[in-house]
């Protein structure tokens, strides 16, 4: 179905955010996590190569594809050792926007987003620990923090995501219609880091939810019950530590981060309340 309407519609871009990105499933299921997210992946491609579509943006993964960083935090330029199969598709469906923008003359772009996190995501199946921390803390549950919570990650903000996104889009077509009168359209293929540079630990999201809770509750007029934890087995082959650098990004078009952990944190809470 999404082949065809793509082929049918002839768009001038594709942003492709559809994926399978539970890293649990993908570790269970491989060959699920591969049909999705690498098969969806050349499925689009492959449709937009038929279509004449010339650009092409790709939602990647800045955590899952570097595994084990060797830098903190890592740059586009950091070695791909995913630690996980949702990160090895990922890291392959780059390798096709790379191909495919050799071989079909494309504009193709990865944009490699950190732990996006904000309103209205679903606190089911793939859900990200913001979610289900909030869900858990309106229910008035213990929240379960995997091993010590010191685990770290890169937290980023899904209206900042959605302006980098809109950014590099608009600087694309701004891009071509300048150098319209002077040169053809130039395939290639960019990678863009988007998150903070900032980590933070579990512990960190738990204390920062201890302090925006009693604020929702005061202004939505209702009791807030104490924030309780407890800690849980850590899970095998979770990442210790990730963080990226988006400098790449702030370059190329002036883009940087606008919500801070806090109030990011204050707008997801309040949004499930």
């Amino acid at each position: 179905e999404a082949y065809r309407a793509v082929v049918e519609s002839k768009p001038v871009a594709i942003v492709h955010q559809a994926a399978q990105m539970n890293v649990r499933r993908s570790v269970a299921e491989p060959m699920f996590d591969a049909e999705k997210n690498v098969l969806g992946t050349v499925n689009m491609l492959e449709a937009a190569r038929v279509a004449g579509t010339k650009r092409f943006f790709f939602a990647s993964t800045g955590g899952a594809i570097y595994g084990e960083q060797e830098e903190f935090p890592a740059s586009e330029n950091h070695p791909s050792r995913p630690e996980c199969p949702y990160g090895v598709s990922k890291n392959c469906g780059e390798n096709y926007l790379e191909y495919y923008s050799r071989s079909a003359g494309m504009q193709c772009t990865a944009l490699r987003y950190a732990n996006v996190y904000g309103p209205r995501q679903s606190p089911k199946g793939e859900a990200g620990v913001v979610a289900i921390f909030s869900e858990r803390i309106l229910r008035n549950e213990s929240l379960q923090v995997n091993g010590d919570g010191l685990q770290t990650r890169d937290y980023v903000f899904v209206r900042d995501v959605v302006s980098a996104n809109l950014g590099l889009f608009a600087q694309s077509f701004l891009s071509a219609s300048a150098s319209a009168s002077t040169s053809s359209f130039e395939p290639e293929f960019f990678t863009y880091n988007v998150g903070t540079g900032v980590e933070s630990t579990v512990l960190d999201l738990v204390n920062c939810l201890k302090v925006a809770y009693p604020e929702i509750a005061k202004e939505k007029g209702f009791s807030a019950e104490e924030i309780v934890y407890h800690h849980s087995t850590a899970l095998p082959g979770e990442q210790r530590r990730s963080v990226i650098n988006n400098a790449k990004l702030s370059k190329q078009i002036g883009w940087s981060h606008t919500v801070k952990l806090q109030q990011g944190l204050y707008e997801t809470l309040k949004s499930f309340s």
